[in-house]
């Protein structure tokens, strides 16, 4: 199954001082990710975005509490296991 997710992504605002109105400038971002469902528990839904044989790459995982929206797209057959 591939999965088409819109979630509000965290921000990591700066690595260096800001003073309050740089800090207050940042905000939450809508963003998407399309990949291939591997597993979900209670709180994320875990995606991989390239497979092989042996392995899983671009793995991303996503709160569920961040989801705006989600698309499930079924696939005709899976080449590699999950």
């Amino acid at each position: 199954m591939i999965y088409y997710i819109k979630f509000l992504d965290h921000v990591s605002t700066s690595n260096a001082w800001e003073t309050i109105e740089e800090f207050k400038k940042n905000k939450l971002e809508e963003v998407e990710v399309v990949g291939f469902f591997e597993e979900e528990d209670e709180d994320a839904i875990y995606l991989s975005t390239m497979k092989s044989k042996e392995e899983k790459g671009s793995g991303h995982i996503i709160i569920k509490t961040s989801i705006k929206s989600l698309k499930k797209i079924p696939i005709e057959k899976r080449r590699y296991p999950s």
